[in-house]
């Protein structure tokens, strides 16, 4: 632990002391992206917490977009959840999103390197308007072209799935026809993929009207989408596809076929923008299998690419062998965390606390669950703020 750090009490107006903890989430997904929780339910598992965590600080950081800011609905949600406790334990939202950017290794691998990134709103702006230029602003050109990528490898996966069980298609096709037909999309015998290929985004975008879109005005899908919709289909059982796309699956899509908008760029893009703002490298003790990920935070540190780095937070444990499982998480311990807390203090970059909270997708992280308040990340944010306004 260290100074900068409350976690044992918190003084309340009438002098007196509870022993809550005080606690920070900025790394929280909703259904904006691939969690299976939407804004209202976090909310609700966020005041579960509260009933013995004073969460104090929040971000939601769906996968390279700001949906859960449209229409200002995580704004007022979190306006309203405040009229209901006292200012002391009243939390604070941060605008925030995860952004995926690609990293070659030495292999000659692409693999994905993970950046939560913070926007606050210039001196007299609202939230919400800065949220309307985010939208408007290169950096929604970054998502939709990552956006494009994605729904191009996983329409690969679709037509692997759709190629290796063509035998029992003409058996089902009727039915399938049918189904299609009352979603509005017709299937002919000929060009079957490409029917079934729209079919499956129309129901993407019938059930999660929330995600983002593509720029072809498709619903952004995940893996797990593809799988339940071909299971849908009965061409085979849930778990048997689920099997096939992970490593070393028959079905499996390498993220070699999903390369897009370079790291250094992405990154340029994103440290554009016209507003004070908080970029971090998100989970970093992740990448240790590919790169040396202190080295790795010192060169982007010194650059100038980033200010922050995620130092107390989740590992994530993958069931090995080619199926596509559940990972279960566990709270990174003292001796873990501590070489990551040394470094952004050597480096002076400000210390993220985040629980990559994906509701019951993913088992094991609890929204705010362990997670400490660092106070000084308010304090340098505000100076920080106040400099870039002309304020001093």
């Amino acid at each position: 632990m260290t100074n900068n750090l409350y976690h044992d009490e918190l003084l309340l107006p009438d002098g007196s002391h509870t022993h809550k903890l005080l606690a920070q989430d900025t790394h929280i997904h909703t259904t904006c992206s691939d969690s299976d929780m939407g804004i209202e339910d976090t909310l609700l598992a966020i005041i579960k917490a509260k009933e013995s965590v004073n969460i104090r600080r929040i971000s939601f950081t769906d996968h390279d977009t700001f949906n859960a800011y449209s229409k200002q609905e995580a704004i007022s949600l979190v306006a309203a959840l405040n009229e209901g406790f006292p200012r002391h334990e009243q939390v604070s939202l941060w605008v925030g999103t995860e952004m995926s950017l690609p990293f070659l290794t030495k292999a000659g691998k692409v693999e994905s390197i993970h950046f939560v990134a913070y926007f606050f709103p210039k001196a007299g702006e609202s939230q919400w308007d800065l949220v309307t230029r985010l939208s408007q602003s290169p950096i929604q050109d970054l998502f939709l072209a990552y956006h494009d990528r994605t729904n191009e490898r996983w329409c690969a996966l679709l037509s692997k799935f759709i190629a290796r069980y063509d035998d029992k298609l003409p058996m089902l096709y009727p039915r399938i026809k049918e189904e299609a037909l009352k979603s509005g999309v017709r299937l002919e015998s000929t060009g079957l993929a490409q029917g079934l290929e729209s079919l499956f985004f129309k129901r993407m975008g019938e059930s999660y009207p929330q995600k983002p879109k593509d720029s072809h005005g498709r619903t952004v899908c995940f893996r797990q989408d593809v799988v339940r919709f071909v299971a849908d289909l009965k061409l085979a059982p849930y778990e048997e596809l689920r099997g096939q796309v992970g490593k070393g699956g028959a079905c499996h899509i390498p993220k070699s076929e999903n390369i897009h908008a370079g790291l250094e760029e992405g990154l340029r893009v994103v440290n554009d923008f016209d507003s004070p703002k908080l970029i971090g490298i998100a989970h970093p003790w992740r990448y240790a299998r590919f790169l040396n990920p202190f080295k790795f935070i010192r060169a982007l540190s010194q650059i100038g690419y980033i200010g922050g780095v995620e130092v107390f937070g989740y590992h994530e444990h993958k069931t090995r062998g080619p199926g596509l499982k559940p990972p279960s998480f566990e709270l990174l311990d003292e001796k873990e965390r501590v070489p990551y807390q040394s470094l952004a203090r050597r480096l002076g970059l400000t210390m993220l606390v985040g629980s990559d909270f994906h509701g019951t997708a993913k088992h094991g992280n609890c929204v705010g669950a362990g997670l400490p308040y660092y106070s000084r990340i308010t304090q340098k944010m505000r100076i920080e703020t106040r400099a870039y306004a002309g304020v001093r």
